[in-house]
């Protein structure tokens, strides 16, 4: 699972939510990699610890990732924001496109999977916690088919 909501003056939201700004990059400082969105550096930490371990080649997949577009807000959470959420999916999109890859891996992750793209308030925990919630979309169902409205 990855999810890159919590940010700081550290790691700019920018960078997070694939930004092309002129500071929204991190260099690694042991290796010299650059790194342009915090998606690929985050991957790119699962890739090192794999390589270590004796499995270089093995496919990475990410089976969660997501923005929370609302829901409980604790402190250093402040940027949780439908706003946010649409831009983190339309540039992790972009970038899978792309096939550009991450710097350690550039054939990238074999599948990323995004957590609650339709808005659901389905789960118990969810409900009773009033936690952070991903969906962008409203899910209609009628006669049997689905359809989404923001």
């Amino acid at each position: 699972m990855l999810h890159p909501v919590m940010t700081s003056s550290v790691l700019p939201i920018g960078f997070a939510l694939f930004e092309n700004q002129p500071y929204s990059f991190r260099d690694d400082v042991i290796t010299g990699v650059r790194y342009r969105n915090l998606f690929d550096m985050m991957v790119d930490a699962v890739i090192a610890a794999l390589t270590v371990s004796g499995h270089a080649d093995m496919p990475v997949v990410v089976t969660e990732t997501g923005w929370p577009s609302g829901g409980l807000v604790n402190e250093g959470e402040g940027d949780v924001h439908p706003v946010y959420a649409k831009m983190y999916l339309n540039g992790l999109v972009s970038h899978l496109r792309s096939g550009g890859g991450t710097p350690l891996r550039k054939e990238g992750v074999a599948q990323a999977y995004v957590s609650e793209v339709f808005k659901t308030n389905t789960s118990f925990v969810n409900q009773v916690a009033g936690r952070l919630r991903s969906g962008l979309f409203e899910s209609i169902c009628r006669n049997g088919g689905l359809g989404g409205v923001l």
